[in-house]
């Protein structure tokens, strides 16, 4: 009998330290799920705002497009940033919508928590990267000046055209300032 107690007294400090793993793992699990309609509410906000920006930026591009101008590198990497983010965006939002239909309605559980897990933390992501590509948009120029190309070869085939011109206009007996006229 006393082994029994010294056993059970062993025992007991082990078991309650499993006992509060397993508590924290399912509440760790069960605080994605919790938050996964919020996040979702949120992500979708916050892909609203994205829209926003997109479009303003690129009215701004409209504006601001002259001749001898282009967009600025940072504004086309953000550009193809915000295209691989929808695109990723989309399919996640898609889980996470069925994982919130796939839920046991009795206990207001999901059926799978390790994929509503996996789910939840996806939605989390993106709403972080959905935020850093928000802050990432606040460029002050969108365009630049395109450079003047110095190149030799484009003043010499310029050069040759003109002065080939007046070649062929004095050959016809005509002057250049004749055209003029």
């Amino acid at each position: 009998m006393a082994m029994e107690i010294a056993a059970a007294k062993e025992a007991l400090p082990t078991t309650i330290e499993a006992v509060k793993l397993t508590f924290g793992f399912l509440c760790t699990r069960g605080d994605y799920f919790c938050e996964l309609e919020d996040n979702l509410g949120a992500l979708r906000n916050e892909i609203l705002r994205l829209l926003d920006l997109v479009e303003h930026i690129q009215s701004r591009i409209r504006r601001e497009d002259r001749r001898r101008m282009q967009k600025i590198f940072q504004v086309n990497d953000w550009f193809s940033r915000v295209d691989v983010f929808q695109f990723e965006a989309v399919q996640i939002i898609l889980d996470a919508e069925e994982e919130i239909r796939n839920k046991c309605i009795r206990f207001m559980c999901p059926k799978n928590c390790c994929s509503c897990s996996r789910v939840g933390i996806r939605v989390s992501n993106k709403l972080d990267n959905v935020k850093e590509l928000i802050s990432d948009g606040s460029f002050t120029d969108v365009v630049e000046r395109i450079p003047n190309s110095d190149n030799g070869w484009v003043s010499a085939v310029t050069d040759f055209f003109l002065h080939s011109t007046q070649r062929v206009i004095r050959i016809a007996g005509l002057q250049p300032t004749d055209l003029q006229a």
